[in-house]
This record gives structure tokens, sequence and C-alpha cells, in this order.
């Protein structure tokens, strides 16, 4: 089969209505991500948050205890809701389970992902 066709009417409609909600939403205010995007950020951040306190062995009371917080408010963090965390809460939380953050910028073309030498 080639690629690109899709196997089923049913996912050629899915396609078609996918792209079709994308030309109907609103894009979003310069510099701020769409809601799912933002989601899907959200979602992928607190995946790595736990995976990254399961590895450091450590449950959400040592963390709570080690963030001078509850349980509670480091299970509503993991959940990252309803409110986004700052950068210096999720510092706490990094050193918490002895990690440190980083923030990395991908590219969404791996072609581009290759460094280059810069010339000035």
């Amino acid at each position: 089969m080639e690629q690109g066709i899709p196997r089923s009417v049913a996912e050629e409609f899915e396609a078609l209505q996918a792209q079709s909600r994308l030309k109907r939403l609103p894009h979003p205010p310069r510099g701020e991500l769409a809601q799912w995007d933002l989601d899907d950020f959200l979602q992928r951040l607190g995946e790595e948050m736990r995976l990254a306190r399961w590895r450091a062995g450590r449950t959400q009371e040592q963390v709570a205890e080690m963030m001078d917080t509850t349980k509670s408010a480091v299970s509503r963090l993991e959940r990252l809701g309803p409110s986004v965390p700052t950068v210096t809460t999720l510092c706490r939380y990094a050193d918490a389970i002895d990690c440190r953050l980083s923030i990395r910028l991908v590219s969404r073309n791996p072609d581009l992902d290759h460094p280059r030498s810069w010339e000035g």
C-alpha cells in the first residue's frame, strides 16, 4: 500500500475532520501554545516527573517533606493541575528527587537536529 493513502474510508474521513478542525480553530496569540499543544506538553512533563521520582526511589511524602509542602501538593504538581507550575517550583521538585531541571528546544524538523558550524 502506498504511503499517504488511507487504509479505509473511516480514516480518510477522520483526516478530513482533523484538517477542518485546524482551519476553524483560532490561532493562539503570538508566543502562546494552542491548548492541545499545552495539554500534550503538560502530560509528557508530568509523566517524566513521576518517572524521575520513581527512579530516585522517593515517595510523594518524601518529596513533599523535602519541598516543605504536603503530599497532595506534590500529587497536584505531578498531575500538573489545575495550574502550570513555575520554573522555581519545578527546580525545587527536581532538587528533591536529586535531579536538575533541563529545558531544551528540539527542532520539529529532524534534518535540522544536527549541529551546524557557525561562520561569523
